[in-house]
């Protein structure tokens, strides 16, 4: 087992929980840093970077659609 969560057979929280912080902080991060890029893109109002943060947004939502479908296909078996 890996000794940074695992001390005594039992969870060690405070790793635990600076782990999981710290990816929360990461994606506070990154999410904060793209509204601020597409405020910044409507403010100045390039009509071209409208249209491909669409194809962005669209191309996100595809992506996510496969990996539901991937996962789910994996979890049938497991519920049957």
């Amino acid at each position: 087992m890996n000794k940074v969560f695992v001390q005594n057979q039992g969870i060690d929280l405070q790793s635990l929980l600076g782990f999981n912080l710290g990816i929360e902080a990461g994606q506070v991060l990154l999410y904060g840093g793209l509204i601020l890029i597409f405020t910044l893109i409507e403010w100045l109002e390039f009509k071209w970077l409208k249209q491909w943060r669409k194809g962005v947004a669209m191309i996100s939502i595809i992506i996510s659609l496969v990996w539901i479908y991937q996962r789910t296909m994996v979890l049938i078996p497991t519920l049957v």
